[in-house]
């Protein structure tokens, strides 16, 4: 279905800005098809919290090769004003200008590297609902919008209008959604318009753990029956910070990982656990040592807060793990067993 991603996202960017005691650090993808094995995403922030880069590598960490650059900017009321897209040599690709009324997104501009409009799109609301969303292309033409309808104050169906090449525009696709008693999404079934009938392509089914959104499974519907397209999992550390992503095709098979590292404002430990360890592993980062909770066998990698991999070290089923030299104090990052730590040597 024909969405306009940009203003879904665009809801979101609230988030860029800090609002919450865990900010989003870096994720590291790990594919487990194809020739590309691994991308890495690091984030960086003013003094604030508010996001201000997203940089994206071509390998485990920031060794790897640049894939590219998007860069934040924010408005005095720290609503987000613009996003630059650069390419491997920093020369800018793409600008997104962002509009408010008051504290209300009303439009999302992008506009080419030199400055030409590519495409807008505009949100118009009755009251503080979003009731419809147009894409408006450089010619002034509105080439599709989507209209939103809510049911007890929630949204119950996404409908995406065409133009039908006589002048107006019809339905073509949508989305309709159920809820659970907690308000979360529990079901979402995509159709498509035949000419004189709905008929349903998809269905999406959510699942949660303690209120967290735990599994996303598509099943596609052919006929009377459903088959499975693909699924997406989700851990949680202890905090309620999503730390792992996985998803999977029809077969089960994994088809990628995604581990979430997340900054801690207000760390209240000397060494911090995103995501709970396997076996309750608990670590302790010396100037001259690792030390382990329980005995570990398997390759630790120790990185600067930026990603760097300062030195991997392979550890032999034991308790306490030399390094090669002294570390200064101040905040690093371990991985073993797929977990990253937050650590500080005081």
């Amino acid at each position: 279905m024909k969405k306009i991603t940009l203003l879904i996202l665009c809801l979101g960017t609230f988030t860029y800005a800090a609002s919450s005691r865990f900010i989003l650090l870096s994720e590291l993808k790990s594919n487990h098809t194809g020739t590309s094995t691994s991308a890495y995403t690091r984030y960086s922030h003013d003094a604030s919290g508010n996001r201000l880069l997203k940089r994206v590598y071509d390998g485990i960490d920031t060794n790897a090769s640049k894939l590219s650059t998007l860069s934040y900017s924010y408005l005095p009321s720290g609503l987000l004003s613009s996003e630059v897209l650069l390419d491997t040599s920093g020369d800018t690709i793409s600008i997104v200008r962002y509009t408010y009324t008051v504290n209300t997104l009303v439009c999302a501009t992008v506009l080419s590297k030199a400055g030409s409009l590519k495409f807008k799109d505009t949100l118009i609301y009755e009251g503080a609902f979003l009731k419809r969303q147009n894409r408006i292309i450089s010619s002034g033409i509105t080439s599709f919008y989507h209209a939103y309808t809510y049911t007890t104050m929630l949204l119950s169906a996404d409908t995406l209008y065409e133009t039908d090449g006589a002048g107006g525009y019809a339905a073509a696709q949508a989305r309709n959604m159920t809820y659970n008693s907690d308000n979360t999404v529990a079901t979402e079934t995509q159709s498509h318009w035949s000419g004189t009938s709905w008929f349903p392509t998809a269905t999406i089914r959510m699942g949660y753990q303690f209120s967290h959104l735990y599994s996303v499974t598509t099943y596609e519907i052919d006929g009377s029956s459903n088959k499975m397209v693909d699924s997406l999992s989700y851990n949680y550390d202890s905090y309620g910070t999503r730390v792992r992503e996985y998803k999977y095709d029809n077969n089960h098979i994994m088809l990628y990982d995604i581990m979430y590292t997340w900054y801690d404002t207000f760390p209240t430990s000397i060494s911090l656990l995103p995501h709970e360890a396997p076996g309750s592993q608990a670590i302790v980062l010396k100037n001259s040592s690792i030390r382990f909770s329980t005995p570990f066998t398997g390759t630790v990698r120790i990185c600067s807060l930026d990603g760097k991999t300062i030195t991997s070290l392979w550890c032999n089923t034991t308790n306490e793990l030399a390094l090669p030299y002294n570390f200064s104090k101040g905040k690093y990052l371990l991985t073993f067993s797929g977990t990253i730590f937050h650590a500080i040597l005081r």
